[in-house]
């Protein structure tokens, strides 16, 4: 409902309704010889519009009404003055509320009650002047304010039970004060009044009080209600911080100590838990890559090989990982090596702290292949699997001002696979040897329920996403003393396909009942890297490998340090 212009580029206008879904407007007429009407307010049922027609030329306006889709207007009239609007009605239908004058120019709050089509005013409060604000679902309950003997303030008040005398709602301290809405039952009125300090807070009244409940600020002097929901338990409005820099948007659940929070923030907590779950799943990758890397060698001569290695990885302090494998492989022939690695690794709360994956353990399994182990040349490859689960927290809110943290609990599963292939041959002293290989990983995150006994908990659909990646590399290679060798690799990582993670969940914060977003990180889809590895080989059948690696993150504007120490042991 609303109003829809009759005549291009003039004022002319008419009341009009959509029903039933449709796109195009029913036109609810003007009364007789006005040349304009504004639907204004509408009963639950849709039954009852209510609004006002208007000769501009002649400035007049008079309330009006339809009733049971009735295309003309009906006239409510006035106080015997030429102005009068109807701005609310009750839920069912049965009381309309508005504003009129009387003849001799002086302003009132009105109500017309069960179909009546003449004003009842609203008695003041002393003064000159009253303003009706909202009605409740049966028409019991009328709240606004009005002026005080002498005109000096306006206080906040209701009309109860169909009586025309009003109920004065009382002051924080200060001189004003103003009812804006009320509950459906009429239990809970919501408004604003000054403070002794002369500042305005959003204010409660609940069960009949008549001494407003201060719901304070989001950390300025300020606040101001707008609205209230039907069951009378949430309020929203606007506020400024500390410092008053600015103003904010707030919603506040009534309870024993209600905390306004800041809507805007409440919103942003689902990108912040979007973007660290995406952070999360990088690390659990890595942690997956670590497993099918972290292989052993059989030395010749040998049927076994085993070996124990610790890796660590630092991204900037986002999203810190470090991991420990242990892996046993058997020769299968004197090139091939399969075996099996066991992982436990931890990253921690990753980059705003809303995602705490904590100990995660992973599982895998390799088979390497070199046409020459001895001298590294020739054709080498690499396969490998691995799966592991973590069982993590979720913190919604953390970081964030004048927002509740929202704690809830879930299990990420990763599961990677990787072929790599190169071709080793000697330049003088050195091996050289480019590869190409190729990754996929697919993770997945339980939905879950963040804790119930907060004031707007979220309920989180199960999340699915797939990468892959292709990285072309060179290494080179070169003997270090007699027991030692030196190995250097370039290249770059890219990717191949990517599916942004995004969080899917219902809330019971206003206008964010249903969220879908994905994470907002910057993704630097080729990844340059350099790395370092050195091993020391003081006997045949065991060894010491250090390695090092920095490569662009996946994220930003930072950097990826990976090192990695490594012991083995041939049998």
């Amino acid at each position: 409902m609303g109003s829809s212009s009759i005549v291009p580029n003039t004022t002319d206008g008419h009341a009009a309704v959509w029903r039933n879904g449709a796109t195009a407007p029913t036109d609810l007429g003007a009364l007789a010889g006005y040349d304009y009407s504004d639907a204004l307010a509408i009963s639950a049922d849709g039954t009852v519009i209510v609004g006002q027609s208007s000769d501009y030329v002649n400035g007049i306006f008079h309330a009006t009404s339809w009733t049971n889709g009735a295309t003309l207007p009906v006239d409510l009239g006035t106080l015997g003055g030429n102005y009068s609007t109807a701005s609310a009605i009750s839920g069912d239908g049965s009381v309309i509320i508005g504003q009129s004058n009387t003849i001799g120019g002086s302003y009132f709050a009105v109500s017309w009650r069960n179909g009546a089509t003449t004003p009842m005013a609203l008695e003041t409060l002393g003064g000159s002047f009253n303003y009706a604000r909202a009605v409740n679902e049966d028409g019991s309950v009328i709240v606004g304010s009005s002026d005080v003997a002498g005109n000096v303030a306006t206080h906040a008040a209701a009309w109860l039970g169909g009586s025309t005398t009003p109920t004065d709602l009382g002051l924080l301290g200060g001189h004003n004060a103003e009812a804006i809405a009320v509950s459906a039952d009429g239990t809970v009125i919501a408004g604003n009044s000054e403070t002794s300090d002369n500042s305005v807070h959003a204010v409660v009244w609940t069960g009949g009080a008549t001494t407003p409940t201060d719901l304070g600020t989001l950390g300025g002097s300020i606040s101001q209600a707008t609205a209230l929901s039907a069951d009378g338990t949430v309020v929203v409005g606007r506020s400024n911080i500390v410092g008053d820099s600015q103003f904010r948007l707030f919603v506040l659940r009534l309870a024993a100590s209600p905390d306004m929070q800041d809507l805007g923030n409440l919103a942003a907590s689902f990108v912040l838990l979007a973007n660290d779950t995406a952070l999360a799943i990088e690390r659990q990758t890595r942690i997956a890559d670590s497993v099918m890397d972290s292989g052993c060698t059989v030395k010749t001569g040998g049927r076994w090989c085993a070996s124990i290695s610790g890796v660590g990885q630092f991204d900037d302090g986002r999203s810190d990982t470090g991991v420990g494998v242990l892996s046993l492989g058997w020769a299968l022939t004197d090139r091939f090596t399969a075996g099996v690695s066991l992982a436990g690794g931890s990253s921690g709360h990753m980059d705003s702290g809303a995602v705490d994956t904590g100990l995660s353990w992973f599982g895998g399994a390799w088979l390497n292949y070199s046409a020459d182990q001895a001298t590294h040349t020739g054709w080498q490859a690499a396969a490998g699997i691995a799966y592991g689960e973590a069982s993590g927290t979720a913190v919604r809110g953390l970081g964030l001002d004048n927002v509740e943290l929202a704690p809830g609990d879930f299990d990420l599963g990763t599961l990677g696979a990787r072929v790599t292939a190169g071709y080793g041959f000697a330049v003088d002293d050195w091996v050289l040897t480019p590869s190409v290989g190729f990754e996929v990983f697919h993770s997945k995150r339980s939905s879950y329920d963040e804790a119930a006994d907060i004031d707007f908990p979220a309920s989180f659909k199960s999340l699915q996403t797939t990468s892959s990646t292709a990285t072309l590399a060179v290494a080179a290679g070169h003997s270090a003393g007699a027991h030692g060798r030196v190995e250097l690799q370039g290249g770059a990582v890219a990717d191949l396909d990517y599916d942004d993670p995004t969080v899917i969940a219902t809330s019971t914060i206003p206008g964010l009942e249903s969220v879908s977003q994905k994470q907002a990180l910057d993704r630097n889809g080729i990844r340059p890297f350099f790395g370092a590895t050195y091993t020391f080989q003081p006997e045949a059948n065991w060894s010491v490998t250090l390695d090092s690696r920095l490569e662009r993150a996946e994220f930003g504007g930072s950097l990826n340090l990976s090192t990695a120490a490594r012991l083995g042991v041939s049998f």
